[in-house]
């Protein structure tokens, strides 16, 4: 994460605390040979040190199925790469209890079963696995799979989602998509952002929905931008409600509307997105048939210039002015061009 890759030395780091007793080292050596993490796959290898991790009290079930599952060093077995899986999930693996989650929602290679499913995905969440907690909340946020929602269950679950540290996944796609360290790759950045939003991340959603809102390289797709904003404002941001008000305002992938716009400009108002303010202030100054209030328009434009972003809160702050400057509270300064806040001929 922040050191490059470097498998012989965390092999060396790993024989270290093996030598000193430490059981989980020993499980991750017995990974390191069986799938050939920068040294030859090597089955008597990769037994010793299972072995040494069973006698320390590891499950070691979870290596065992990944053996039968990639058969480099022995033969390939899906049933028995399963079997494996099953018994580390028994034993209380969370990674295990996942895997055997997600098989049996997908119905690949066990039988599908939505109440299996979830049984071990609730098992995985409830022993602390991060990627369960995301996906269980967002079953029960939208009722996937044939589940009942649960919006209790949901917020638990998704509280405790955001407390894992989903930043180093987030910030690998961010350099991808914006060349940074990396040579600039926006589908390597969308595979990533995809992969957390399988996981109900409520970010990844929301940079896909920019990403696909707001075109280059790309073109545009509005729908498939409001799908992701969507998905990230049920599950918590803010800031997608703002974007869903400015494709509803600016009619883009559907036909404008002014309510729905304001709907969502003043969730995310409500919620700390400051800027959504300006947006209701010009909702106010533009109000349909005339109908325009300027004081309280006033008042929104002086909100949003608390926004952190110094070139919006100009923005707000130029528009706060040119209705003090309407309304005669503020005189105009000689010499420089007049304040302006945007008119819209055309009433939504």
């Amino acid at each position: 994460y922040c050191l490059d890759q470097d498998y012989a030395a965390a092999r060396n780091w790993y024989e270290k605390a093996a030598q000193a007793g430490d059981g989980e080292a020993m499980l991750a050596l017995g990974n390191i040979y069986a799938r050939g993490y920068g040294v030859t796959p090597n089955l008597d290898m990769t037994l010793k040190w299972l072995r040494l991790a069973e006698d320390n009290g590891q499950i070691t079930g979870r290596v065992y199925a990944f053996l039968y599952l990639d058969g480099v060093l022995v033969s390939q077995s899906i049933g028995r790469a399963y079997s494996f899986f099953l018994q580390a999930a028994e034993a209380g693996d969370p990674a295990a209890q996942y895997t055997v989650s997600m098989e049996y929602f997908r119905g690949q290679h066990l039988e599908k079963n939505p109440a299996l499913a979830l049984k071990w995905l609730t098992r995985s969440a409830e022993n602390g696995y991060g990627p369960a907690y995301r996906v269980l909340g967002g079953i029960y946020a939208h009722g996937s799979y044939g589940i009942a929602r649960d919006n209790a269950k949901a917020g638990k679950w998704l509280a405790l989602a955001k407390q894992q540290n989903k930043a180093t996944a987030l910030d690998v796609a961010r350099m991808y998509l914006e060349g940074q360290g990396v040579s600039r790759d926006i589908d390597k950045a969308i595979e990533y952002y995809n992969e957390l939003a399988d996981e109900y991340v409520a970010e990844a959603h929301l940079k896909l929905g920019l990403i696909y809102s707001y075109g280059p390289p790309l073109t545009p797709d509005y729908e498939l931008a409001e799908e992701h904003f969507q998905m990230a404002e049920v599950l918590g941001s803010v800031e997608a409600a703002y974007h869903l008000g400015l494709l509803r305002l600016n009619g883009q992938g559907m036909r404008a509307d002014r309510a729905a716009a304001k709907s969502m400009f003043t969730l995310a108002a409500d919620n700390g997105y400051v800027f959504a303010n300006y947006y209701l202030g010009l909702l106010a100054y533009n109000g349909p048939g005339g109908a325009r209030d300027r004081v309280r328009a006033h008042k929104l434009f002086g909100a949003a210039t608390k926004t952190a972003d110094p070139d919006l809160a100009a923005q707000a702050y130029e528009a706060e002015n040119a209705v003090a400057i309407e309304l005669g509270l503020l005189q105009p300064a000689p010499g420089l061009p007049a304040a302006r806040v945007d008119r819209w001929p055309v009433a939504i």
